[in-house]
């Protein structure tokens, strides 16, 4: 009972870095794509707007996530306070998978509410839908945090994600093979697209756990300098 407090402040300033401003900027921006997307919605032609709606959103969602967290695991030392978390009794891995698990439950209520406009207003399939969306933002959410760790700063994490998704976009998944963002969309891959999901949320779990893994060494390598 007594880690209580401790946990309950760290979940709270956790909560506070998920609750900033760009992140509410790039939720608007998301929900004004799938709006404007619903809008356009063609009654007439079902499937083509279906094919429309998946095209543009497969893209747009997990750029939304990669935008809105990049900076999740960084915020500390982009804005000078690295000191005070490493100086924390709680161990760095705690701290780092509980963000994580904070951001992951967002962003799957994010997108699950996202799917559910799509299948009540344009009757596109969920578990389509997840596939096309969850799947590829685990993938990049797990490249942008071990990017932004590695780096050091956030804009390393935004940049790794963002010269993915164009990558992959312009060449149509030949460079990234079984890795492909948008094969839900284009249906074309080097691999059956069940294989292609699972091999995206496997990734992306990994990254999640390499993130943990390099944030945890930092800390004891910081730990380390002070003594000297």
């Amino acid at each position: 009972m007594g880690n209580n407090p401790g946990w309950l402040q760290r979940l709270w300033h956790t909560l506070r870095i998920c609750r900033s401003a760009h992140m509410a900027a790039t939720a608007i921006i998301v929900l004004a794509v799938v709006i404007g997307v619903l809008a356009t919605f063609d009654e007439s032609q079902p499937m083509t707007s279906q094919r429309h709606a998946l095209f543009v959103l497969e893209m747009i969602v997990p750029l939304g996530v990669l935008a809105a967290f990049c900076h999740l695991l960084t915020i500390d030392h982009d804005s000078g306070f690295a000191e005070v978390l490493h100086s924390l009794p709680t161990s760095m891995c705690r701290i780092t998978i509980e963000r994580i698990i904070v951001a992951t439950i967002l962003i799957s209520s994010f997108v699950a509410f996202i799917i559910e406009l799509l299948h009540q207003y344009a009757g596109l399939d969920r578990c389509l839908a997840w596939q096309a969306f969850a799947l590829p933002a685990l993938f990049l959410f797990g490249l942008t945090q071990t990017a932004s760790v590695v780096g050091g700063n956030w804009i390393t994490g935004l940049g790794a994600g963002s010269v993915y998704m164009l990558v992959d976009a312009l060449t149509n998944g030949q460079i990234s093979g079984a890795f492909f963002l948008y094969q839900v969309s284009r249906g074309t891959g080097t691999v059956p697209l069940v294989t292609n999901r699972c091999m995206l949320a496997s990734a992306g779990l990994g990254l999640l756990v390499l993130a943990v893994v390099c944030y945890s060494r930092q800390r004891r390598s910081n730990l380390g300098l002070q003594r000297r």
